[in-house]
């Protein structure tokens, strides 16, 4: 019951990401304390408390400017290079995973995701990151699902519109026959 609810709080705070106002300054204060205060896993801090950041991590880098999440991205990523654990996995991941233009990335995210998210030997303490692993892939992986959705319905309009150019078409050259007589 507490996953789950934890898993909705998650959502209502990535969906009021994506409508959020992108302001030009730095990083709010919380992911600058939450960046100074990444630790690395040998360290255990719970699990919650560690997903609670990396929750905010991403609403602040949802927030700032382009200049500061092209940093964080580039710094998330070498840090993920440096060291690939569980939580620098996620933190890359939930990068490219936000809708932000400048961040998303799907491919990149879910390659990165699906370990985390698919792992049934993840253990009781670390479930937390795995459910928020899980709960972004399968956000990436919906708005794939819809986009491509959205493609095949346009590739159907796009015929539909050619098929009626030609009926169009069609019928003019029947009109043009008997004025040419």
């Amino acid at each position: 019951m507490r996953r789950l609810a934890f898993a909705a709080l998650a959502a209502v705070l990535f969906a009021g990401c994506a409508s959020a106002p992108q302001p030009n300054g730095p990083i709010a204060e919380p992911v600058q304390e939450a960046r100074r205060g990444a630790m690395p896993e040998s360290r255990r801090e719970p699990a919650e408390t560690r997903v609670a950041e990396l929750i905010g991590y991403f609403a602040a880098v949802t927030r700032a400017g382009l200049g500061e999440q092209k940093r964080e991205l580039a710094q998330s990523a070498a840090s993920f290079g440096r060291t690939p654990t569980a939580q620098a996995r996620l933190r890359l991941g939930g990068l490219y995973a936000q809708p932000v233009p400048s961040l998303r990335d799907d491919a990149r995210a879910m390659s990165l995701l699906e370990p985390l998210a698919g792992s049934n030997q993840t253990t009781a303490a670390e479930r937390p990151l795995a459910d928020l692993a899980s709960l972004l892939y399968a956000q990436v992986a919906e708005r794939l699902r819809i986009e491509k959705a959205e493609t095949k319905k346009q590739e159907a309009l796009r015929e539909q519109i050619e098929a009626m150019k030609s009926i169009d078409r069609s019928i003019r050259d029947r009109e043009d026959r008997p004025r040419a007589r």
